[in-house]
């Protein structure tokens, strides 16, 4: 028997042919002609063997609010022709940079189309807030029936967002490095940003500079809403530090390697407070996002301090553990003693500091008083910063004779000479 018996438009010629399926073979035959005649296309007359086709469409962009709001027609799922049997089919979730009841809803994942239906429509639930967190996209799959063929499959979905993002400046390691002069431990096999958040050792047992990474320099900042490195840049307003993207998490996060040439502790702070600066984004040179202007990437005490330059003046004893000490005005001093773990001593931009002709200071306890210097630390002091412009004798020196030596480091442990000045 013939499994297809229709009436097709000879187009050409303008008139109707019956055609039909017979052993794989389709035979037609003229039929009436259509001149003036409305008929077009295809007119069925019996039942057809052509299996039903799905096209699933995603219709419009899913705009989020502060609040939640239904979508009723997000997507359109559409049955190529009527049945007379209902016909169900199934779809999975994926999030891809979204995520499922908490940036938005779909309640079923089956759909029936009734005899008769031809469409039908996903509904999403967006979920509402007042936070920047750039496009979001989901997709939804169906599985394979073989009732039905898909024209597609899968379809995406995209979020778009109606808040502005804000970037948000944190430590790159936060338990261990969160301040200036917070040590972390470096493993010279990994990357900076791939480090362990473990402190580094107390102990005063001889270390290389790279056995510790300060915290302080190190910040991250999470590029919300962008999942890729390519084309994006960082820059700080201070133009203080080096910024690196990675793509080891999503969204992707830029992280500060270090200071940029020239710079240094002298730029971030005035004589009593951190500098204000914040970050910002662009993308292919486009501004993206940037962060708010802060003094709270640190939390470390800024001291202002005067110079010792009396005949009498006792040494200058800096002693509170992970304070900056700040010099504002060039002067004279009879010497410094950074006597406090995680301490600073700067010299703001165009300061200097210079040696009296005698110094109040002892360089050696066991020298009898013999070895004296402008700046030392000890007699057992850790993760130490000193940067500026000190005027004495030349050099750097440990254990010197009598002179008046710039800087001794025989009481330091891990302590850091940062864009020194000697005259």
């Amino acid at each position: 028997m013939p499994s297809l018996n229709v009436l097709m438009r000879d187009i050409m010629n303008d008139r109707l042919l019956r055609c039909f399926q017979l052993i794989g073979l389709i035979f037609c035959f003229a039929g009436c002609e259509l001149k003036n005649s409305p008929l077009s296309g295809l007119i069925e007359s019996g039942s057809s063997s052509v299996q039903p086709k799905i096209t699933v469409s995603f219709l419009n962009n899913l705009n989020e609010g502060d609040t939640d709001l239904t979508v009723n027609q997000a997507f359109s799922v559409v049955l190529d022709q009527a049945l007379d049997e209902p016909l169900s089919v199934q779809f999975s979730i994926t999030d891809i940079t979204s995520t499922n009841s908490v940036d938005y809803e779909i309640a079923a994942t089956t759909l029936t189309f009734q005899p008769g239906e031809t469409t039908k429509y996903i509904p999403v639930v967006l979920k509402g807030d007042v936070v920047g967190e750039g496009t979001e996209t989901f997709k939804l799959t169906f599985t394979p029936s073989s009732q039905v063929d898909f024209a597609n499959s899968e379809v995406t979905a995209a979020i778009i967002d109606n808040d502005p993002i804000v970037l948000s400046v944190d430590p790159l390691y936060p338990t261990n490095g969160a301040d200036w002069l917070d040590y972390v431990s470096q493993d010279l096999s990994k990357a900076v940003n791939e480090q362990n958040d473990t402190a580094c050792s107390t102990s005063l047992t001889f270390r290389k500079h790279s056995d510790c990474l300060n915290g302080g320099v190190l910040k991250k900042v999470v590029a919300i809403g962008e999942y890729s490195c390519a084309s994006l840049t960082m820059t700080d307003q201070l133009d203080a530090f080096n910024w690196e993207c990675s793509d080891s998490e999503q969204p992707v996060y830029f992280y500060s390697t270090g200071f940029k040439t020239g710079k240094g502790l002298k730029d971030l702070v005035d004589a009593t407070a951190f500098k204000q600066n914040k970050v910002t984004l662009n993308k292919s040179a486009v501004f993206v996002a940037d962060s708010p202007l802060s003094t709270s990437w640190w939390s470390n005490t800024i001291s202002n301090v005067t110079l010792n330059s009396g005949g009498a003046d006792a040494v200058l004893n800096l002693s509170v553990d992970g304070t900056i000490y700040t010099v504002s005005s060039s002067g004279n001093s009879r010497g410094i003693l950074l006597s406090a773990d995680r301490a600073s001593l700067v010299t703001l931009p165009g300061v200097s500091i210079t040696a009296t002709s005698t110094l109040a200071t002892d360089c050696n306890p066991n020298s009898g008083g013999s070895q004296q210097c402008l700046i030392y630390g000890g007699p057992s002091t850790l993760n130490n910063w000193v940067e500026g412009h000190f005027i004495g004798s030349t050099g750097i020196s440990n254990g010197v004779t009598d002179g008046g030596a710039v800087l001794s480091f025989s009481g330091f442990s891990n302590w850091r000479i940062h864009w020194l000045y000697f005259a």
